[in-house]
């Protein structure tokens, strides 16, 4: 049983072979990796594996793709907060994916610039979808924010 209910790792030079060892942190339910560039989605996927009762994960600028966020989805049903931010290869594939996340809450997708309008409608399926963080996305732009606004969705860029 771990003691922890997150970590802060942001910055550190952990890689898919440490995240590969997260077992002992099961009951982990916030985990900070914000600029982890020695680590893949085979790592994350390792840890989602583990941690599945994570609510909050923040991957701002990390090198994950597509195959990231569908372990996440897979294997952590109650996440309620997910950055991505800076993820430069996040496009509306990962976007779709993400609207297998019954329980999200809030998703920020900073300068994810590989997203493009369509993605609009993903976003929309979201049913517990409240804030949505889209800065330096030149396709999401407030034309497009009325829907999602009439939804309940906060945009905040």
């Amino acid at each position: 049983m771990s003691p922890f209910e997150s970590l802060a790792l942001s910055h550190s030079v952990i890689s898919d072979v440490s995240l590969q060892l997260m077992d002992f942190f099961r009951l982990l339910l916030g985990i900070r990796l914000q600029w982890c560039k020695f680590m893949s989605d085979e790592g994350i996927s390792s840890l989602v594996k583990s941690c599945p009762k994570l609510r909050k994960i923040d991957l701002m600028s990390c090198k994950i793709t597509y195959s990231s966020l569908i372990s996440i989805t897979k294997y952590c049903k109650d996440l309620k907060e997910l950055d991505v931010s800076w993820c430069q290869r996040i496009s509306d594939e990962g976007v779709c994916a993400l609207v297998l996340l019954r329980s999200v809450e809030d998703i920020r997708l900073v300068w994810c610039s590989q997203l493009s309008i369509a993605c609009t409608k993903y976003f929309k399926k979201m049913c517990k979808l409240k804030e949505l963080h889209v800065s330096g996305n030149l396709h999401l732009n407030s034309d497009n924010h009325a829907e999602l606004n009439a939804k309940g969705i906060k945009i905040v860029r």
